[in-house]
């Protein structure tokens, strides 16, 4: 079953991405990034997140991710803000699952010219669904990796997965085997 809701939400995904594809002329002044997965997916995705502020700024750059992304996106200068929400897919104890309204709320009226969704769960591809802003999305990646996998059995990592994803939007040459960690100021002992 869970196999079957995957497909639905990658098919979801794409259909926000393309409704709302990326177009270089509209400009890029915030960012809204969806990164709801575990630890070390989150982690990794750090050069990518790298990427985007290299590629936008001036942007305002927040990130929506679980609580226990504290210690990985806590003084990274690349963010401007860290909105969290424990998506129900992605919680594990002692993290208590968000509702999506919830986030809806925490987000208000900022609205982003662009999201780029590197991880989502059915609430935030339905939103992304009916947004104004230009939607960068993993889904197509991933169908597209599907049916390579079906071909030639080939399986992609997700830092490469997320590469091709940001690279709809004109990002390209990321330095993937160097992940950013940062040690705020109150931590430094």
């Amino acid at each position: 079953m869970a196999l079957f809701k995957d497909k639905y939400l990658h098919l979801i995904s794409a259909l926000a991405g393309l409704i709302h594809n990326f177009k270089e002329s509209k400009p890029v002044n915030k960012i809204l990034i969806y990164k709801l997965d575990h630890l070390g997916d989150l982690l990794i995705s750090t050069p990518v997140i790298k990427s985007i502020r290299n590629k936008f700024p001036n942007a305002v750059i927040k990130i929506v991710a679980g609580e226990w992304s504290i210690n990985v996106f806590k003084g990274n200068p690349y963010i401007d803000e860290i909105i969290y929400y424990n998506s129900q897919y992605f919680s594990r104890e002692p993290y208590l699952p968000h509702n999506f309204g919830d986030l809806k709320k925490k987000i208000k009226t900022w609205n982003p010219d662009l999201i780029i969704s590197l991880r989502d769960d059915w609430g935030t591809c339905i939103s992304n669904l009916f947004t104004k802003a230009s939607v960068c999305d993993i889904g197509r990646t991933q169908i597209i990796e599907k049916l390579q996998r079906k071909a030639n059995d080939k399986f992609d990592h997700i830092t490469l997965r997320q590469s091709k994803t940001v690279s709809r939007i004109g990002i390209t040459n990321i330095q993937s085997d160097k992940y950013d960690f940062f040690i705020s100021d109150d931590e430094v002992i």
